[in-house]
């Protein structure tokens, strides 16, 4: 290791040629006053001058290797905080009645609260196969199950305090509840269909329904929910899906199609595996020819088109 000496306004310092000389060197640097600590190990006398920004003596500052602290927020294993979770110490697993835990995982900074069987979280997934289910899933199905009963207004400790035991059981989706005056009924947790969500091998075989059909279905309950009086209008109704008007023009544009076309879109069978059959944008395209009969031609053509 090298020394060499320089003259700082007449008293002699001594430098170590370290790779943390310049930023202890540096007056403002934040490094300087992380890495400096107590220790027997190296012993440099600086210059107070440089590091602390005084214009005293000379003072010996001890250090030792720095503790470099480069570890991720996101560390996997990192312990959770506690849960303040609606159905805590209420929620047990249909397989193996062990009590389920609240716990939540974090994607794109934002927090995914589930419940997972307690058995299988300590002893691992041979000893309870119960898959986890969505927090806000579960307790948005189970607070409409409750309505009628507890009324409109309810909150987290009237909900506990009026349920004894809920059993979900994850191979049916079949939630059982229990209420504290003996009475109970069961519900079943109905498929989440957005991105992201882990789908069961029945799922993948049984296959999935086409996005068409599930759209046109859409747009036939919105023009139902404004004729029953529920929204005034297409922007009304807009309004309630939280999407915008043009995205409701685009929907409502399907039922411009002509009625053989939107029975045979409704009933199409379900997708097995790779991308739908039909797609919106080119059916949207048929729609706006305003006649059935150059519609149903067009529709012909495009089938023949992917047959080939």
């Amino acid at each position: 290791m090298r020394y060499w000496k320089r003259q700082y306004g007449g008293a002699l310092a001594l430098w170590v040629a370290l790779p943390l000389a310049h930023a202890l060197s540096n007056p403002i640097s934040n490094a300087a006053r992380e890495f400096v600590t107590k220790s027997d190990f190296w012993h440099i006398a600086v210059p107070e001058t440089e590091v602390f920004g005084t214009r005293s003596r000379l003072a010996t500052v001890g250090w030792s290797r720095p503790p470099l602290k480069l570890h991720n927020v996101h560390v996997r294993g990192k312990r959770h905080h506690k849960q303040n979770a609606l159905l805590a110490k209420l929620l047990y697993c249909g397989s193996c009645s062990v009590l389920m835990i609240s716990t939540y995982t974090s994607k794109g900074g934002q927090p995914h609260r589930y419940y997972i069987c307690g058995g299988s979280r300590r002893q691992g997934a041979k000893t309870c196969g119960a898959r986890p289910v969505s927090a806000v899933d579960l307790e948005t199905a189970l607070t409409r199950q409750l309505q009628p009963i507890l009324g409109n207004q309810l909150s987290a400790p009237v909900i506990q305090q009026s349920l004894d035991r809920i059993v979900y059981d994850s191979q049916t989706r079949r939630v059982l509840t229990t209420m504290r005056d003996g009475t109970g009924f069961e519900f079943l947790l109905a498929v989440p269909h957005r991105g992201g969500v882990r789908r069961t091998d029945v799922e993948s075989k049984s296959g999935r329904i086409p996005r068409i059909s599930r759209v046109l279905a859409l747009a036939i309950k919105i023009e139902r929910l404004i004729r029953e009086g529920v929204a005034r209008n297409y922007s009304d109704a807009a309004l309630l899906g939280h999407v915008s008007g043009c995205r409701m023009s685009q929907i409502m544009l399907l039922r411009e199609l002509a009625p053989a076309i939107q029975e045979e879109l409704l009933f199409l069978p379900k997708t097995l595996s790779g991308p739908d059959r039909f797609y919106e944008r080119t059916l949207r395209k048929i729609a706006h020819v305003i006649d059935w009969e150059q519609q149903m031609e067009m529709f012909r053509l495009l089938i023949k088109t992917q047959g080939s």
